[in-house]
């Protein structure tokens, strides 16, 4: 046990690790080696034995030793020019890191101006009554209006208010080594990759998916189960390893994505299949849209990210209403306020967005340390946001007032998965080793509760709509109720 919980804390660390997407290039160079080396001796002696024992001679052994040093030779070139080009960019980004470190963090927020300050007005959408996804927003970079001529919506790029610098310093969390117990204790068949509670915060949905270097295989599913008892209700099938799961407003019907980019939804509690939408290939979107989605303030409309930016799609007919694009970035992640008007989404550069619903233009955007934005999760009520960046402390932020409330260390959540209650009061972030999730006080920062009990690391989490009750779950498949106890 102790060396899983070793294995899988050591792999959380790798996947935030700074030097982490160099190891591949490394790996890729030094098998290339091993190929020309094992190439050359081939040639030399005319002879080459394969893993399973079989020995090649002569000419035949000569031509085997000629593919393996070009291509190894290819191996080595290639990877080495991607180490030298990302390498590079890891280098200029290290020295410039130490002149502009503290700039990431004083230029995280625009603060409001005061009423003395010079600064760019932020123009007002126009909206065309007759079709509200008709939306003219100015930019003031280009002078021209946001809808491009193919129907996407260019954000506005100039329309923050004059950066005022905030406190130099980050009010980091405070932990707390109290322990609970879970109250309601499920499993599922393979890894928790995604949790959420349904609207009235009776049923709790769940799927299987593949943790990164598993051997999992068929068969997967999706789960529903009672909250009260803990019992199953409903058992769905799918056709590949889960990547997130949302019930759609009114809790009557269940959305699944998977790693091939394939959204499942089905009517609740009936089990009806209802749809199986390829998110990567909508009508007259050939790609781009499979990284994360959500209902947009009802059932019969979806917003998906990806690549590409964002579109707006009719659940029954499939047809894309609007798009936007996509920041300058690929977006990874989007969650939409519960009336749908407003929604957090982040992707590969250091910033985040409010966009307003459904026209996509940016109603504000705030810098992380860091780039990349894996998870980002949003108050029903849209004024708190919890965001978690690559390679850096999760945030907690109040949107409203454009204010950075405090930082959790990665040494209190190296999970990735973060959640937020409705009413933006508290959040909760996950451990690896040992197996935990913290709950802390949004205002004061401070973590109120530690909930342990799992055996292995925590891979998701989530916050009933009501606060009362936190869900997790982990590698294993286990599955864990816990009380919140109050402030």
């Amino acid at each position: 046990m102790q060396f899983v919980l070793l294995a899988e804390t050591v792999e959380d660390r790798l996947n935030n690790h700074p030097a982490a997407p160099y190891v591949f290039f490394v790996v890729f160079i030094v098998s290339g080696i091993v190929m020309v080396l094992h190439g050359r001796n081939a040639i030399k002696t005319k002879r080459i034995r394969s893993k399973h024992g079989k020995v090649t001679k002569g000419k035949a052994a000569v031509t085997v030793g000629k593919l393996f040093v070009g291509v190894g030779g290819i191996m080595i070139a290639a990877g080495s020019l991607m180490f030298l080009f990302k390498g590079g960019m890891l280098l200029l980004s290290s020295v410039g890191g130490s002149q502009t470190a503290q700039q990431s963090v004083n230029r995280n927020v625009r603060p409001r101006p005061t009423a003395n300050q010079n600064v760019t007005q932020r123009p007002t959408p126009t909206v065309n009554a007759a079709n509200p996804f008709d939306v003219n927003s100015s930019n003031d970079n280009t002078g021209k209006t946001g809808t491009n001529a193919n129907g996407s919506v260019t954000p506005p790029s100039a329309v923050i208010p004059t950066v005022v610098k905030p406190p130099a310093t980050t009010k980091l969390a405070t932990a707390t080594d109290d322990s609970l117990r879970p109250v309601q204790s499920m499993s599922q068949e393979k890894t928790v990759n995604s949790l959420v509670f349904s609207p009235d915060g009776k049923l709790l949905l769940s799927a299987d998916g593949q943790r990164f270097g598993s051997a999992d295989s068929d068969p997967w599913h999706a789960y529903i189960w009672d909250v009260a008892s803990g019992q199953l209700r409903q058992k769905m099938d799918l056709q590949n390893p889960a990547v997130r799961v949302r019930f759609a407003p009114g809790g009557r019907l269940v959305a699944v994505s998977d790693n091939t980019g394939k959204l499942t939804l089905w009517e609740f509690p009936s089990s009806k299949l209802v749809k199986v939408i390829d998110m990567q290939d909508l009508p007259g979107h050939s790609s781009g849209f499979r990284y994360d989605f959500d209902f947009l303030g009802g059932p019969s409309t979806l917003i998906l990210v990806g690549q590409r930016g964002a579109a707006v799609v009719d659940v029954q007919t499939v047809k894309v209403k609007k798009t936007w694009e996509n920041y300058r970035q690929s977006t990874y992640v989007i969650d939409v306020t519960k009336d749908g008007t407003k929604a957090i989404t982040g992707g590969s550069s250091d910033e985040f967005f409010v966009v307003n619903l459904p026209s996509g233009g940016v109603n504000d955007r705030f810098r992380t340390p860091t780039e990349q934005i894996q998870s980002a999760a949003i108050s029903e009520d849209g004024r708190r946001a919890i965001v978690r960046s690559y390679r850096t402390n999760i945030s907690v932020w109040d949107l409203e007032n454009r204010k950075n409330l405090f930082a959790i260390p990665q040494s209190a959540a190296m999970g990735r998965a973060i959640a937020i209650s409705s009413d933006g009061s508290r959040v909760a972030t996950c451990m690896s080793s040992p197996p935990a999730v913290h709950i802390w006080n949004a205002e004061t920062g401070k973590a109120t509760a530690q909930f342990t009990g799992h055996g292995r690391a925590v891979s998701a989490v989530a916050i009933s709509p009501d606060g009362r009750l936190a869900a997790s779950g982990d590698y294993n498949g286990q599955l864990q109720l816990w009380e919140i106890p109050v402030d």
